[in-house]
C-alpha cells in the first residue's frame, strides 16, 4: 500500500502538471487569430438618376444699339434675346418614391476678345432646383446677367471700332446640373 501511496503521491502531481499545461496550450491554440482574404465587386446604384436641362430654342442673340438720347430717341440700348432652361425631372427612376435632396444649376459664359471694353456681363452664377420631382424653368435674362454698357461709343469713329470688335462674334453660354442627395 506504501508502494500505491507512493506512486500515487508521484503520479498525481505529474499528471496534474501536464493538464494544467495541455489546458493551457490548448486555450492559446483556440485562441489564436486565422485571417483569410479575398475580392469582391462592389456596386452602388443611384437612388435617382436626376433630371434632366435643355435650352428653350436655338433663337438666341444680343444686339448693341445706341441707348436713346436726342439724335436717336427709339434706340433700345443693349437687347438680350433670353435663354430659357427647362429642368425636367425624372421620377421614374426614383427607388421607393423617397429620395431627397437638391440639384444645382450653373451656368458659364465665354465672351469673345475685347466684349468686356465695352459691355459689362456676369459671366457664371447659379440656380437651386427646388424640388428634384417637379419640373422648373430658369431664366438667363439682362438682369441675370448685368449686361450693361461700359464704354458706349459716342461718335462714328468709336462705334466702328466696337462693330469691327465685336459684330458677328459668338458668345457661349454652357449650364452643368449637379445634383446632391442627402
Amino acid at each position: 500500500m506504501r508502494k500505491n501511496k507512493l506512486l500515487i503521491s508521484t503520479l498525481l502531481p505529474v499528471a496534474a502538471f501536464v493538464s494544467v499545461v495541455g489546458a493551457g496550450y490548448s486555450a492559446w491554440y483556440f485562441q489564436g487569430t486565422s485571417e483569410a482574404s479575398g475580392t469582391a465587386n462592389i456596386t452602388v446604384t443611384p437612388v435617382v438618376a436626376g433630371g434632366g436641362i435643355a435650352v428653350s430654342s436655338s433663337d438666341h442673340g444680343l444686339t448693341l444699339d445706341q441707348n436713346s438720347n436726342d439724335l436717336n430717341p427709339s434706340g433700345t440700348g443693349i437687347t438680350w434675346k433670353d435663354i430659357t432652361l427647362t429642368y425636367t425631372a425624372d421620377d421614374a427612376a426614383v427607388t421607393g418614391g423617397s429620395a431627397v435632396g437638391t440639384g444645382t444649376i450653373s451656368w458659364t459664359v465665354t465672351t469673345p476678345a475685347n466684349f468686356e471694353i465695352y459691355v459689362n456681363i456676369t459671366k457664371s452664377g447659379t440656380w437651386t432646383i427646388a424640388d428634384l420631382y417637379a419640373d422648373e424653368t430658369f431664366p438667363l435674362n439682362k438682369a441675370t446677367l448685368g449686361l450693361s454698357y461700359k464704354a458706349e461709343p459716342t461718335n462714328y469713329t468709336q462705334w466702328k471700332a466696337m462693330k469691327e470688335a465685336l459684330d458677328g462674334k459668338t458668345i457661349t453660354v454652357e449650364f452643368a446640373v449637379t445634383y446632391n442627395y442627402n
